[in-house]
């Protein structure tokens, strides 16, 4: 009982920030931080498939972190969504089941791209965070950062539901993990310890 009030709190907390955010910039203004834009799922992971430049080969559940992360990012920085779909706790870490079933046929696998993405759906602010969610974890493997994620609060707390993971949850627990200048803060001690496993 306490932590659905503490989910209803966080997801109110959300909406009484957006709300403010809006009423501060307008429906069309803007700063360098803002963006309303909202992409499919499948859109970000395209891009960070088309970022794949040595060719080491991205596998669902590598895609699966590395979007993640690029919503709990987005939602940390920006106070809103990076795009809409669900993402879920599933036992490997979060997981967004439209892109985890787009991509299933790969298995472990590398997913094969033909890297259809245009930079014209994407804000430069997007952009920029994206390549940086792509260079701060990117260089790790897939078994890597889903021991990163399970450190994390967000799917801890709704592993054993294996439920939706609350945008105002990410929001709340990743503001934590950026710096004054809104970039991502890796050297934590859970961070630390998951990028010295060897899988």
């Amino acid at each position: 009982m306490k932590k659905q009030e503490e989910n209803t709190a966080n997801e109110a907390l959300y909406a009484i920030r957006c709300a403010v955010r809006e009423l501060r910039f307008g429906a069309s203004g803007s700063n360098m931080f803002r963006t309303s834009k909202v992409i499919g799922v499948k859109d970000v992971a395209e891009y960070f498939l088309s970022r794949d430049e040595e060719n080491d080969g991205i596998t669902n559940m590598k895609l699966q972190k590395l979007v993640y992360y690029a919503q709990a990012f987005h939602l940390a920085i920006f106070d809103n969504p990076l795009f809409s779909e669900k993402i879920e706790a599933w036992i490997h870490g979060p997981v967004c089941p439209e892109l985890y079933f787009e991509y299933k046929r790969y298995g472990s696998m590398p997913i094969e791209s033909e890297h259809n993405v245009s930079l014209d759906m994407f804000r430069k602010n997007q952009i920029s965070l994206l390549d940086e969610v792509n260079e701060v974890f990117g260089q790790y493997s897939a078994g890597k950062l889903r021991n990163m994620t399970h450190e994390d609060e967000p799917w801890k707390e709704m592993k054993a539901e294996t439920g939706i993971i609350k945008k105002g949850r990410m929001m709340e627990f990743y503001k934590n993990r950026i710096d004054s200048n809104n970039r991502i803060i890796l050297s934590t001690p859970c961070t630390q310890a998951a990028s010295q496993t060897s899988l």
